[in-house]
């Protein structure tokens, strides 16, 4: 009898344990609702240097948070007059830039004092229209936005001069090639308009019936990632031009792509509500996530493909906590530390009150400091080698050279 009940509560025990590996597995797919605005999310974006993510609103502001263990509020940024529509980082996460419904462009800055972004540049006179997209090219001195009246902005950070691509039909979203070679456009058209710098159109890719919301470029070259109103995805090779994978998994339209920045997955958001994991290269689903049948309006991998975050507009009946929301990954990084993007999240930071009584990460160490410093030491002594001229747009050149 005591061999008995010594077997039955291993068992029972064993089953425990069970259950609860079970439970927190499932609890992956449980968002977490970070709150801090007072209307619907719009768009969301994370730092290439995994140390903050970034949710713009309808309230007109954008929230900074700190991607520690709390997801700690650092700063709220006001300067649009209406919705916030994209977000971008540069890719040391020290820029951020910001398209408005208002026609704006807002490029804001870390000041290393304060450990504050502040308000370096607007770029009001070019669109006349709202802006669904704005992208901070890789050499850190070109930004790029794209909108409903149809332009393209190329817009020279140093030079202070925009240049202007006539798209002609609202353009909902951009991506940009790494060695800036190409722009592919998705508007409000059944095909992805192929660009060079230069504003000269190369082709159309064709393959979504229905028009194209939104759209993001692996950081390898091979893949580019489309989502559309006809409720897939498309997965293109980027040197064909064709197909290699239509995702089928939404039950609406898709808004919102992003891609893994070891260029192995793709993420997806709805306004069905859901978020759904692929694998690139497979066109396999790996995880979908429920954002309770609230729509989903922006996704981001987070730099180590840990996290996703998202931007939500929540139903009429729900009793919201406006804010973005973050789920887990569940995916592994297969490429540790990838160039500019190192991995692993930062431990959490103390922080000091700043003028907005929003608490600031200390600047006296500033997090992957060391991390973000190596891909410059390496380009600087790579100069001998091939220099250009002496900017920001050296170490991109060099690092294309050698990839191509």
């Amino acid at each position: 009898m005591h061999s008995f009940t010594k077997h039955t509560a291993l068992t029972v025990l064993s089953f425990l344990i069970s259950l609860t590996v079970f439970a927190q597995q499932e609890g992956d797919t449980t968002p977490v609702y970070l709150g801090n605005h007072s209307d619907d999310v719009e768009c969301v974006a994370a730092s290439p240097d995994n140390t903050y993510y970034a949710s713009g609103s309808w309230d007109k502001k954008i929230s900074i948070f700190l991607n520690d263990s709390t997801f700690t509020l650092i700063q709220q940024l006001e300067g649009h007059r209406a919705a916030v529509s994209s977000l971008a980082f540069s890719r040391d996460g020290k820029k951020l830039l910001s398209g408005g419904r208002d026609y704006k462009v807002i490029l804001w800055t870390m000041n290393e004092t304060t450990g504050l972004f502040e308000k370096t540049l607007e770029v009001s006179n070019v669109h006349t229209a709202g802006i669904n997209k704005v992208l901070y090219g890789p050499g850190m001195r070109t930004i790029y936005s794209a909108g409903d009246d149809g332009r393209i902005m190329i817009y020279d950070l140093v030079k202070k001069t925009s240049k202007i691509i006539e798209n002609k039909i609202p353009v909902r979203g951009i991506a940009l090639s790494t060695n800036k070679r190409f722009i592919f456009c998705a508007d409000e058209s059944t095909v992805v308009k192929q660009y060079d710098g230069l504003g000269n159109k190369i082709k159309d890719l064709e393959g979504h019936t229905d028009y194209v919301n939104a759209i993001a470029y692996s950081n390898d070259n091979k893949y580019l990632v489309t989502g559309s109103n006809d409720k897939t995805a498309i997965v293109w090779d980027v040197l064909t031009g064709k197909v290699k994978h239509v995702l089928k998994g939404h039950d609406w339209k898709i808004v919102s792509v992003d891609i893994s920045a070891d260029s192995k997955y793709a993420v997806t958001g709805s306004i069905d509500g859901k978020v759904i994991i692929w694998n690139l290269e497979t066109g396999e689903l790996i995880k979908k996530c429920d954002a309770n049948g609230d729509k989903v309006r922006g996704v981001a991998f987070s730099a180590d493909e840990k996290c996703i975050i998202g931007g939500i507009q929540f139903n009429a009946d729900n009793s919201p906590k406006y804010g973005p929301v973050v789920w887990t990954s569940g995916v592994k990084r297969v490429v540790p530390g990838y160039p500019g993007r190192p991995g692993g999240a930062p431990a959490p930071v103390k922080g000091a009150t700043g003028s907005n009584n929003t608490r600031v990460a200390a600047q006296q160490s500033p997090p992957n400091k060391s991390a973000q410093q190596k891909p410059q030491q390496k380009a600087t002594s790579d100069t001998n080698k091939k220099v250009i001229e002496k900017t920001d747009e050296v170490e991109v050149y060099i690092e294309d050279d050698k990839e191509h």
